[in-house]
């Protein structure tokens, strides 16, 4: 069936000894195994050609001995399965039964692409001597058109291929705006047969040339792109013929002016209508409706003046049958021709549906998904921080982080907590398309930031000094009493006290002056501190007071809060409780002042 399918080399089949040992009458197996489209497909059938044929039902039909069978002559096979060809363990296809070629095999191979149940026909031309006619002996015929059957069904591809037509390769679904496809049927009848193609592209166009060419989809959706591919087979339709002479009377016809009795036969196809007994000079038949087999490009008919003797005949004093012509006309559409000096006339054909495939292929357009758009005010922070990245707007997808390009295995949700510095991006992924998309990089910097606790400490001078103090990337700045120190640079790191008080500091990076730390007071006197082991402070931590061991004189006692607020205040000896209700949960500073020095502790309220 495919005229652009090159005849596949099969190979050479040999015929199954023990199917023949049983001497089938035809085909050993009729019903062949499954095939499946684009698998590879082979299988043997073997067949028995019996030289002599005398059952009951041949012999009562013929009103002969016997038949020989002198020769057969495959012609091929019709409505296989398109892309598997037949090859015949005879290169000439070509059986002598009565010299003792009795036996024979087809290989059925080839890869097919349609699916479908096929009835296949193996067309033969056979030879025969009919034996023993009452009368009139022996009957050579000659050209007896006859076939074998066999059944083979294709089953469909699983994988959603097509094989009956091509559209130039490359995907079949995207996530871009549109798709091309160069589409082209593959299969054809073969020649001379006609083959049809209905193409229906699922956006409102459609095509019957057999390479339609270029179709563009561009609108998000589902395209069921389909081809209906039909072969189609000749038959005879009309046949008419004009008898001029070259015919003789019968006993009916006392001279050669009576009218003849014109037949026709095409011994190809295994047609006679011998008997019409037409009695007239021009004659046609209508509607006669005879296949042809697939690839027959041209067919002989003959034109007979019947009569009544033999051999076609029984009356033993009749005349035989004239041969008025024996000519061959070409099968095609156009009206056939023919004449010699005794006849003349024409054949017509039409064609009818052999066999039909319908293959669909389907596109899909999916929707873009849009471009992930990081939302971030800020693009630097302080080391330490936390900042937050999301891909928002997004359904049934799945998220991946990358920084500068790399994988971030662990990150896969919408939102990234993002807390140092990197050029962040996401890919999101349709889980129902597959579809995805790439945001644009988005640079964070995270400044690195100065102690949490910055220290003061007194140097044996006397002055102060930030004793953590990073590096010159950072700029300092003193206070007294939660004033700001003025006369220094952002570089001091060193301070000369101008007096007793509380003193601190605050420390920032100097690119980003948000990344910034501020000290605990330090509380300096100009006079030597209370030694710390004539003050006892317990509990630490405390819940509801404190109590202050002192020595016997006077003391001023103060509790302060980290910028030097005090809390408490009060004046005690001896042993000393300082409530502390109504004051939160947190750390603070114990203070005690006197005449000969100072004492400072940090306390924790729990």
């Amino acid at each position: 069936m495919l005229a652009n399918a090159a005849s596949a080399q099969c190979g050479t089949c040999t015929p199954d000894p023990v199917c023949l040992a049983q001497q089938p009458r035809g085909v050993c197996d009729s019903i062949l195994p499954d095939g499946m489209v684009s698998v590879a497909y082979q299988h043997d059938v073997s067949f028995f050609m019996k030289a002599k044929v005398d059952d009951a039902a041949t012999k009562a039909q013929c009103s002969c001995s016997h038949v020989d069978l002198d020769s057969i002559r495959f012609q091929g096979a019709s409505n296989l399965p398109p892309g598997i060809t037949v090859e015949f363990n005879s290169p000439t296809r070509k059986y002598y039964p009565t010299k003792g070629d009795s036996t024979g095999c087809v290989r059925f191979c080839g890869t097919p692409v349609a699916p479908g149940s096929y009835v296949v026909r193996l067309n033969f031309l056979a030879d025969v001597t009919v034996r023993g006619i009452s009368v009139i002996g022996d009957l050579v015929v000659k050209d007896q058109q006859q076939f074998y059957t066999v059944y083979i069904n294709i089953q469909p591809d699983t994988s959603g291929n097509v094989s009956t037509f091509s559209f130039g390769g490359g995907p079949r679904t995207t996530c871009d705006s549109s798709l091309t496809f160069d589409f082209q049927a593959l299969l054809a009848a073969q020649a001379p047969n006609l083959t049809t193609y209905a193409w229906n592209f699922d956006n409102g166009t459609g095509s019957n040339q057999k390479q339609p060419g270029m179709v563009t989809y561009a609108t998000p959706d589902t395209f069921n792109i389909s081809l209906l591919t039909r072969f189609l087979n000749y038959r005879i339709k009309t046949v008419y013929v004009d008898v001029k002479g070259g015919y003789t009377g019968d006993i009916e016809e006392l001279t050669t002016v009576q009218n003849p009795d014109p037949y026709i036969k095409f011994n190809q196809l295994g047609f006679s209508n011998r008997g019409s007994r037409s009695d007239v000079k021009k004659t046609q038949w209508l509607n006669l409706n005879l296949e042809i087999p697939e690839g027959t490009d041209s067919l002989s008919i003959e034109v007979w003046d019947e009569d009544t003797g033999p051999p076609q005949g029984t009356n033993p004093l009749g005349s035989p049958d004239d041969l008025l012509i024996n000519t061959k006309v070409k099968v095609s559409l156009d009206t056939a021709r023919f004449s010699n000096n005794n006849v003349s006339g024409f054949v017509t054909f039409d064609t009818i549906l052999a066999n039909s495939v319908a293959e669909t292929l389907k596109v899909i357009i999916h929707p873009s998904l849009p471009v992930p758009v990081l939302p971030q005010l800020a693009d630097t922070f302080c080391l330490g921080q936390v900042t937050t990245l999301k891909a928002a707007g997004y359904k049934d997808c799945t998220f991946q982080w990358f920084d500068g390009g790399a994988i971030m295995p662990q990150e896969t949700d919408s939102v990234l907590s993002a807390f140092y510095s990197g050029n962040y991006s996401v890919s999101v992924t349709n889980l129902k398309t597959g579809c995805s998309t790439v945001s644009a990089e988005k640079a964070l910097t995270f400044i690195p930031s100065p102690p949490d606790s910055l220290e003061i400490v007194q140097l044996p001078d006397g002055r102060l000094v930030n004793n953590n103090y990073p590096n010159a990337d950072y700029g300092i700045q003193w206070y007294k009493n939660g004033q700001p120190v003025s006369g220094l640079t952002i570089d001091d790191f060193i301070l000369t006290p101008d007096g007793q008080g509380f003193y601190s500091c605050e420390v920032w990076h100097k690119q980003f002056p948000a990344c910034r730390s501020i000290s605990q007071l330090f509380l300096f006197t100009s006079v030597a501190d209370v030694a710390a082991s004539t003050v006892l402070v317990y509990p630490n931590p405390f819940s509801s007071e404190i109590v202050v061991e002192l020595p016997a004189a006077p003391h001023r006692l103060l509790l302060t809060d980290l910028q030097g607020k005090v809390l408490v205040e009060t004046t005690a000896e001896g042993t000393a409780r300082m409530g502390t209700q109504g004051i939160a949960k947190g750390v603070y500073l114990l203070m005690v002042q006197h005449a000969t020095g100072n004492f400072i502790q940090k306390v924790i309220k729990q």
